[in-house]
């Protein structure tokens, strides 16, 4: 297809292009000027001729000379030569990759957007960085953001229909988030914003009960009511049902569950509540239980991860507690120190740990305090908080603890009482873990013979505690003789070899009198073991 010879109308750049862009618009490849292919666009044409080619016209004209002496004939015509002209060919910056210019403003177009968006995802929400903004100066800042950008990206861009597509998909996004991230006020700027109505109008005044009832109807006050009601129907007292208000939680609900679990000592963690519920147009968590315990002392216990709002006379009404969260009080040990004993802050920050809210760091902190190869840092200190951790609302927290605290306690401490106590409720409901009965047994807790009796007695007792009572001496004979009359048939024979290490005198009537009692094959074994206590005399 023949070429024709253009120029940019702006800055008079040459191209050749074939004669199908005539009448068309197309864009200059050194200014980006757009320009009609028509008129002063195009440039007339010549016929040139470069070195080595024949004009068709006068071809005859370079026929080599006849050998004939016609001195008649004319001379040659000489031969002309044009020069080379290369202004036809289009321009290397057409494709040339865009000047870093352009590149850089796309750049900061589209990441000016981008993080003009992430800002309202993040902090349009409550407690964000754009809370207590109104809904007009979000909307006057996305578009503003929204027009800079989408500048910066279609001056940039070599290709106006990407860069406008590009424009659009990012300041659209940017322009609806005012409209998805609403305005947010803090509690103090909810009360600087009421206003008053017009001079002539008379507002009616609020009445306490009227704030009462919006109270509770934005915390969802109706599960509290109905679980009272239900209580009175079971003639209970309906206060024992209690209500807390937790604002500002976020991830430390299961821990606050569990620490009022072991603090009231209630049969289960106790129920929560979110759907619907805010204050401050802030969500919150209505957390309801059963505890007999008083509003002072729910108040004492709850100032451990939080700050209570005063008892005014609305939440006194209602039995309502109401606290805001403080995160600080769940922040976690360096990683590194509670691991390496030799750090002189190891012992320090292991006990910081046992006094968490949060279960799960309490039982690895009790862990690594029974793995120690010493027990000197702060070890009363140590030892009285695994004992006050030792509670039959959580057995495992409880039997790990009294593993550790074998290990910390000493008989100055006077420890031992609460590990007693703590087997002696348990022991008649259930077998012990043998952490609890080893502490016992090593620590020759006075009484605890009416413990091993009991649980010596418990089908395969026989088995399972023969070592502890032979290590408890006195305290175990004094088992054997306590439980030998109640034993069956089967734990006569443990009892028997029991006794042979560790009986004395005193275990001879029991011995004689149960003996009585038995089949010939049991009574032979406590005879025999009767003879030898007093071999041993």
């Amino acid at each position: 297809m023949e070429k024709i010879q253009i120029k940019c109308t702006s800055c008079d750049q040459k191209f050749a292009v074939s004669e199908s862009y005539k009448g068309k618009m197309v864009e200059c490849g050194a200014c980006d000027h757009r320009f009609k292919v028509e008129g002063s666009a195009i440039m007339r044409q010549k016929r040139k001729y470069y070195p080595g080619e024949k004009s068709a016209l006068n071809v005859n004209e370079f026929n080599k000379a006849s050998d004939s002496d016609d001195t008649t004939r004319k001379p040659a015509a000489p031969v002309k030569f044009e020069p080379a002209d290369y202004s036809q060919f289009p321009s290397t910056n057409y494709a040339a990759p865009a000047s870093p210019r352009r590149t850089v403003a796309i750049v900061i177009g589209a990441v000016l957007i981008i993080l003009i968006i992430l800002l309202f995802l993040f902090g349009g929400r409550a407690d964000g960085a754009l809370q207590d903004i109104n809904d007009t100066k979000r909307l006057l800042l996305a578009c503003f953001i929204a027009v800079l950008g989408s500048s910066l990206i279609m001056y940039g861009s070599r290709r106006k229909k990407r860069g406008m597509l590009l424009s659009l998909l990012l300041g659209g996004s940017l322009v609806a988030m005012p409209f998805i991230f609403r305005e947010t006020l803090t509690p103090e700027r909810v009360s600087d914003t009421e206003v008053l109505g017009n001079d002539d109008e008379v507002e009616k005044p609020i009445s306490e009960n009227d704030i009462e009832k919006a109270y509770a109807d934005d915390i969802g006050y109706h599960e509290v009511i109905r679980l009272r009601k239900k209580a009175a129907e079971q003639d209970l007292d309906p206060t024992i049902v209690k209500a807390i208000v937790l604002k500002t939680v976020g991830p430390h609900i299961d821990t606050i569950q569990f620490y009022l679990k072991n603090k009231l000592q209630l049969d289960s963690v106790p129920s929560t509540y979110t759907i619907g519920r805010k204050l401050d147009n802030r969500p919150i968590i209505l957390m309801i239980f059963d505890s007999e315990a008083s509003t002072e002392e729910i108040l004492s216990i709850v100032k451990r991860f939080g700050s209570p709002e005063p008892m005014n006379d609305m939440r006194s009404d209602l039995g309502v507690i109401e606290v805001g969260v403080d995160h600080r009080q769940f922040a976690s040990q360096d990683a590194n120190i509670l691991t390496n004993e030799e750090d002189p802050n190891y012992f320090m920050a292991n006990y910081i740990e046992l006094n968490s809210m949060d279960r799960t760091k309490q039982l690895e902190a009790i862990k690594r305090l029974n793995k120690t190869k010493t027990s000197l840092g702060r070890r009363s200190d140590i030892a009285t908080r695994l004992a006050s951790m030792i509670s039959e609302n959580d057995k495992k927290l409880s039997t790990e603890a009294i593993k550790t605290l074998n290990k910390w306690t000493m008989p100055a401490y006077d420890l031992d009482g609460i590990v007693f106590e703590y087997a002696k409720v348990l022991s008649p409901k259930e077998t012990l873990d043998i952490a609890v009965m080893d502490y016992l047994v090593d620590k020759q807790v006075k009484g605890c013979s009416s413990i091993l009796a009991e649980q010596w007695l418990r089908p395969a007792g026989n088995l399972r505690w023969e070592d502890q009572i032979l290590r408890a001496k006195s305290e175990g004979e004094l088992a054997i003789i306590i439980a030998l009359p109640k034993a069956p048939a089967n734990h006569v024979k443990s009892a028997a070899a029991i006794l042979k290490k560790i009986g004395t005198a005193k275990s001879i009537p029991v011995l004689r009198s149960t003996a009585s009692k038995l089949d010939k094959e049991n009574a032979n074994y406590l005879k025999a073991t009767i003879d030898e206590i007093k071999s041993r005399q």
